[in-house]
């Protein structure tokens, strides 16, 4: 069985972590998304990894929301549904989120060698 599930990641409380595709082998775009989330107000700090494709961004609900941020990602192109939908396009749920799981494995274990 294949699903079409939305380009979130994981989200709790104040934490959002999304697959951003034009992020990924794009430096500058992981810079260039970095800033505008870091200029939404709430958001207290974004990291984009330019290597997984992956944005961790951490906002204070009381101030903002999920969707807020989704909606600014969206507004200025750097989500658009289209583009997720080609890159996950008949994957399944399980193929998802094993591949989440192995590129947060890969990128906590970069982390700890620097």
């Amino acid at each position: 069985m294949t699903t079409k599930i939305s380009p979130y990641l994981h989200m709790l409380d104040g934490r959002l972590r999304i697959k951003i595709p034009q992020v990924k082998r794009s430096p500058q775009r992981a810079v260039a998304v970095e800033q505008l989330l870091r200029g939404l107000k709430g958001v207290t700090d974004a990291t984009a990894n330019p290597v997984t494709g992956n944005v961790l961004v951490f906002f204070t609900p009381a101030v903002t929301h999920q969707d807020d941020i989704i909606a600014a990602l969206q507004e200025t192109g750097y989500l658009r549904e289209g583009d997720y939908a080609s890159e996950q396009n008949q994957k399944s749920l399980t193929s998802i989120v094993m591949q989440s799981a192995v590129e947060l494995a890969i990128e906590r274990l970069v982390l700890a060698l620097i």
